[in-house]
């Protein structure tokens, strides 16, 4: 009899001991991989992308992470980040290989988007959790930053269709997210730009920020390029969407991610970052008064930070170590028992 509870102690050591650790783990992984799978890719040289012999990227998003389970897919914000990297290079160092994979990436864009008359889209093919997307659905911010390696590709090579393809990028902006466009019109003069966009009525309107954000820059480089006057409204009507909307996105001097108050985390700093873009271009005073004062929470938490850091570690260390005697007490139970 004593035996068995001898046995039944080592087993409940042993579960005890491996949880603690496993249930660490995961913590740790989860709280870094957070909102991991949304659009803004990683930067080439991660985890999460390959690269195929063109050099055109793969996002590998993994089973699991953050409830996802799409596995190997293309992105087309991340082909449009990996196309920049690549022009950077090039224009950087002179490497020809580094040109024909810009080009490469950028005529993926081309060859990708999805035409519907005088406008184009550029379509997901997977399902996106997180706000019930269904495949296809589409992004403003794919739209608005394909713009930036279309037009570099049009002045570096003369070929029209870049042009061509950019201007129905842009066009896409004047459809409504109901009509299968990528954009809510909340008054004449107020659109905001859907990074998640379907028309699927199941879905959750999300208004990410950042989306938005990267959305308008695209745009309004469209803008400096070609001086249309399409691409100068839509503009506008986009900051004056931003001007009204922004105080949505503020807890108490923090920002989140979208409308359903999910938080910015690592989107933060991003959000600051092209708010200050805007204000540049704009020099509307709302864009750095949001800015100034969620850099200031950047700032005033980074204490916190360091703080909570260490507090990480110090609570894997006490877990490592409660573990560790869990494991070595079974053993002596063990050891015990098969005397």
């Amino acid at each position: 009899m004593k035996f068995l509870d001898q046995n039944k102690a080592i087993k409940i050591i042993f579960v005890l001991s491996f949880s603690l650790l496993a249930a660490f783990i995961v913590t740790l992984y989860f709280q870094d991989l957070f909102m991991a799978n949304t659009i803004i890719s990683p930067k080439q040289g991660s985890n999460y992308i390959s690269i195929d012999a063109r050099g055109i990227p793969y996002v590998n998003y993994k089973e699991g992470i953050s409830g996802m389970d799409i596995e190997v897919q293309r992105n087309p914000v991340t082909t449009v980040h990996t196309a920049m990297d690549f022009y950077e290079e090039y224009k950087n160092s002179g490497n020809t290989t580094a040109k024909q994979y810009f080009i490469n990436n950028v005529d993926w864009l081309v060859d990708n988007s999805i035409s519907n008359g005088n406008y184009s889209l550029l379509e997901y093919s997977f399902d996106f959790p997180k706000y019930n997307l269904q495949s296809p659905w589409r992004s403003a911010m794919a739209n608005g930053e394909a713009l930036m390696p279309l037009l570099r590709a049009h002045e570096l090579t003369g070929d029209i269709k870049y042009l061509d393809t950019a201007t129905k990028f842009l066009n896409a902006f004047y459809v409504d997210v109901r009509d299968g466009g990528i954009t809510y019109k909340d008054s004449p003069t107020e659109w905001w730009y859907e990074e998640y966009a379907t028309d699927d009525n199941n879905s959750q309107v999300s208004r990410v920020l950042n989306g938005m954000l990267f959305a308008l820059l695209g745009i309004y480089d469209y803008y400096n390029y070609t001086g249309s006057d399409d691409a100068k409204y839509v503009f506008v009507n986009g900051v004056n969407s931003v001007i009204k909307n922004l105080a949505k996105y503020d807890n108490n001097g923090y920002s989140y991610y979208d409308v359903l108050f999910t938080p910015a985390l690592k989107y933060h700093q991003i959000h600051i970052d092209l708010l200050n873009k805007l204000y540049d271009i704009t020099k509307q005073e709302i864009f750095q008064t949001y800015s100034k004062k969620w850099a200031l929470y950047e700032s005033t938490n980074s204490v916190w930070d360091d703080i909570n850091k260490r507090h990480l570690v110090w609570n894997f260390s006490i877990m490592t170590a409660i573990s560790i005697f869990l494991v070595l007490t079974a053993s002596k139970l063990r050891t015990k028992s098969e005397m």
